[in-house]
């Protein structure tokens, strides 16, 4: 069934179907499938849901058959009881004729009933094909990120900032340990106080393990990762500076 609904569903694509890529390409083919899947379940639903009232129409009306047939008897024996004692009326209906009614109002629940049941499992198989279609589109749809260029250059990008912050923010901190910055008093500070920010960030980048591993090859086997960090430059300079006071300073900042 799943067959023949990829076969309907599959729109024609040229190429890339005038899309920017295969992903796309295949996202769309799902997406077409599961459209499919969902209005064959949805038919198919209805139908059941036809036929269930059905069921429940005939079963009422074989119940009033049923109920007929003791009317019938004891309208009959009313209407002999008339007779035998002189008193004539019109005839009420048979007894056989109740039953035939009966019996034709069972058979069409029977009928009923087993068109409704018939029809259940083509649901079940409709609604698990339209389950499986929901998986498949968020497949195609994971697949077209992820042969997106954004995301596939997204760890580069992050191993960069990752450097760029610990490597500023260990200068900051070394900055601050010497005074030369404020934010380095011990103890949380409280809302509002201007130095909170200095003093959180301080204290995140001295949480960070000292041998941090930043380097772009981390992870890739290639060596064991470098330490980045511009501390050094800043402690150089200050160094520089008690002996020049014309010593540049770290950035070409002056």
């Amino acid at each position: 069934m799943l067959n023949a609904l990829r076969t309907s569903a599959r729109p024609r694509l040229a190429s890339a179907g005038g899309f920017d890529g295969p992903a796309r390409a295949m996202l769309a083919i799902a997406i077409a499938e599961k459209k499919t899947a969902d209005e064959a379940y949805r038919k198919l639903a209805a139908a059941g849901e036809s036929l269930q009232s059905a069921v429940f129409d005939a079963d009422r009306a074989a119940e009033a058959a049923r109920q007929a047939v003791e009317d019938a008897k004891a309208d009959t024996v009313s209407h002999l009881t008339a007779i035998a004692t002189g008193n004539t009326g019109k005839p009420p209906k048979t007894v056989k004729a109740a039953r035939a009614e009966l019996a034709e109002a069972e058979e069409a629940l029977e009928l009923a009933r087993a068109a409704r049941d018939g029809l259940t499992g083509r649901i079940g198989e409709a609604k698990a094909t339209a389950e499986r279609m929901v998986d498949r589109v968020r497949d195609a749809a994971k697949a077209v990120l992820a042969d997106s260029a954004v995301a596939k250059g997204l760890l580069d990008r992050v191993l960069e900032a990752q450097r760029e912050l610990i490597s500023q923010g260990r200068a900051l901190s070394w900055l601050m340990n010497q005074g030369i910055l404020p934010g380095d008093s011990a103890g949380p500070r409280q809302e509002g106080d201007p130095l909170r920010p200095a003093y959180l960030t301080k204290q995140f980048i001295d949480m960070l393990p000292v041998n941090y591993l930043v380097d772009a090859k981390i992870g890739r086997g290639e060596d064991n990762g470098r330490l980045y960090s511009d501390a050094p430059a800043w402690q150089a300079a200050l160094e520089a500076l008690t002996r020049d006071p014309a010593a540049p300073l770290p950035g070409a900042d002056r």
